[in-house]
């Protein structure tokens, strides 16, 4: 029986015929559940040619069933391959390339790209040589080589404008850009990734590619903390997806706007759109941006106090290929284990050693967990590094971890003024934010800060105003640490009295006719006060 045949009883040709008039028109309205019906009920009355084959995979995609989306797409290249057509069956090798790599499976991705590559060997320059060295591209960054990297994706960008494929160009330029931003070019990075953006959401490009394109700006925004450029994005985005009738891509716009929402404090609603998003970016085998979503629902949790759900969340985010740092180490910091927070941040920081932007992202907490440890040396180092970092960045949410980063190491190292002012300008810009949890951790810090001050009250008041945004967030971790504090306050408001009453006793208890002479009356006070 042939392999198409395999779903039912085959059809009579005009059947068939009629299907398959059904089902394109139904993908050219988008309407991807009608259309993937039809092209399966055509798919029973013979073998189909590679063309339907790609837009039967489009349709199972954007319908959800991406594994479905995987078979066709072998079964194109097996067709184009079978017609000689060796420029777009390497096309789609290169695609299940990406697809595999998509899914985790590296043995196999790299396995396709070996045979995309065979296939255009000794054939004139196409646009499937620009998609060859996207993928070379992915697999030099992977080895290390970022200049290697880069020369590959800007010769990508060169084939894609002289072969006219704008899909190749904007996928292209957005690799390009995102190597840029990674290694400090922050300006001509975000200015490729723009273009290639713009010409996404204004439909200039193919569905896949136009999801994929804001996807990876989206992630770039988000991954440098630059909250308002990712928003602008986001909602375009999401109109897009709205007008095209476009599934998946939402699940990941959802992942980075719930990444925003909790920013603001409103954690219950975030995990509730995160959870929603993983779940629907399952059906597409999504699992870079499930990943994302993970992650971001530990970062939450972390910060609710539920340390063991966060480390569950960062369970399934690293088993969806995403690093689990630098919650993992401030997850093992809020169990009292800095010396493990340290090392594991410490070699997440190694495998990053010429990328920037991962750096920078890392570097705050790694400077907070050093200072826990007493390693104030290292703190110092990468603190200056944070601060080299920023100045290449120069986004808001970095500056405001770089001031706190540093607050906290001055603290430690008994520069109480110092101390002050970073974690007063950090305040300032997570307030800008509007990031209430981030102005609160750092107004608890500044209140220690203003105690090596001698400015009891002002602490008192940055304590209290930290432990009521706790309160009001849900921040359980935090509102325990910061009710210690207050009553220890409370102690030493009372500690001078008692102290000054012990001292006297101490000092003249050696005179037995002075102590006679005080009588048990006068102590009456002072160990009343001691109970």
């Amino acid at each position: 029986m042939p392999e198409s045949s395999r779903l039912g009883a085959e059809l009579e040709p005009t059947a068939t015929a009629d299907h398959l008039t059904e089902a394109r028109a139904a993908l050219r309205r988008h309407e991807w559940a009608e259309s993937l019906d039809q092209f399966l009920e055509a798919d029973r009355g013979g073998d189909f040619g590679g063309d339907d084959l790609v837009a039967m995979a489009e349709a199972a995609w954007f319908a959800g069933q991406a594994d479905l989306s995987l078979q066709m797409k072998e079964r194109a290249y097996k067709a184009y391959q079978g017609t000689g057509n060796r420029i777009v069956a390497a096309v789609l090798a290169l695609e299940l390339f990406d697809l595999y790599t998509y899914r985790g499976k590296p043995s196999i991705s790299a396995a396709w790209m070996r045979r995309g590559a065979k296939l255009l060997e000794g054939q004139p320059e196409s646009n499937a040589h620009g998609y060859l060295a996207v993928s070379k591209a992915f697999g030099a960054r992977a080895a290390g080589d970022i200049e290697e990297a880069m020369r590959l994706a800007e010769l990508a960008v060169e084939i894609g404008n002289r072969s006219g494929d704008s899909d190749l160009v904007a996928h292209a330029m957005t690799v390009l850009g995102s190597f840029r931003v990674a290694v400090g070019d922050v300006t001509g990075g975000f200015e490729l990734l723009e273009e290639a953006a713009v010409a996404a959401v204004n439909g200039e490009l193919s569905t896949f590619i136009t999801g994929t394109t804001t996807c990876t700006m989206i992630a770039a925004c988000r991954d440098l903390s630059d909250y308002q450029r990712a928003q602008e994005w986001t909602e375009a985005a999401e109109k897009w997806c709205e007008r095209e009738s476009v599934g998946g891509f939402p699940g990941v716009c959802r992942v980075h706007r719930a990444e925003i929402v909790a920013l603001t404090g409103a954690w219950e609603k975030a995990e509730d759109e995160l959870r929603r998003a993983t779940s629907e970016l399952h059906a597409f085998g999504a699992g870079p941006p499930m990943g994302d979503g993970f992650y971001a629902i530990a970062q939450i949790r972390l910060r609710k106090g539920d340390l063991e759900g966060a480390e569950e969340a960062l369970r399934q985010a690293h088993g969806l290929g995403r690093n689990p740092q630098p919650t993992l180490a401030l997850i093992r910091l809020a169990q009292g284990k800095a010396r493990a927070a340290l090392a594991g941040l410490s070699s997440s920081l190694g495998e990053h050693g010429w990328d920037k932007g991962s750096r920078v992202r890392l570097l705050p907490a790694y400077v907070e967990i050093a200072v826990a440890a007493d390693e104030l040396v290292t703190a110092r180092q990468a603190a200056e590094e944070l601060g080299e970092l920023t100045a290449i960045y120069q986004l808001p949410a970095m500056a405001a971890s770089k001031a706190e980063a540093w607050g906290r190491l001055l603290l430690a190292e008994g520069d109480a003024a110092g101390a002050s002012r970073e974690l007063r300008a950090a305040i300032r810009i997570w307030r800008e934010l509007g990031a209430p949890y981030e102005v609160a951790r750092a107004r608890n810090v500044l209140a220690s800060a203003l105690r090596g001050l001698h400015d009891d009250d002002a602490a008192d008041i940055e304590i209290e105003s930290a432990h009521n945004e706790f309160v009001r967030l849900g921040a359980r971790l935090d509102i325990a640490a910061t009710e210690r504090e207050i009553r220890l306050a409370n102690q030493r408001k009372s500690g001078p009295s008692r102290v000054r009453k012990t001292f006297v006793f101490t000092d003249i208890v050696g005179s037995t006719s002075l102590a006679e002479a005080l009588g048990n009356e006068a102590w009456t006070g002072p160990v009343a006060l001691a109970r």
